[in-house]
């Protein structure tokens, strides 16, 4: 199997596919939020630990995002260590 992209990196990759993966999230919990707001006219206590679930992917996004920025997804032998080190904590 070919390689598609020309670069050594796939943090493109997995940025779009992170944001990808979020903007689906986002809309099945807007779907199913809306649809038991219709259907009930109230919000219960499983909606809202969906709601805070989605607030909790949303921040592993942004993690995801900077740790991409910071050199995730390249070769080891590619990135500093200054940027290891980032990507490793996770900031």
């Amino acid at each position: 199997m070919g390689y598609r992209f020309k670069n050594d990196s796939i943090g493109p990759t997995v940025n779009v596919i992170s944001w990808f993966l979020m903007v689906v999230n986002i809309l099945a919990v807007l779907a199913r939020i809306g649809a038991k707001f219709r259907l009930f006219h109230k919000v219960k206590s499983d909606d809202l630990i969906i709601i805070v679930s989605m607030l909790f992917s949303i921040v592993q996004l942004i993690c995801v995002s900077v740790a991409v920025g910071s050199g995730y997804g390249n070769h080891s032998d590619k990135i500093s260590d200054a940027e290891a080190v980032i990507v490793m904590k996770g900031i």
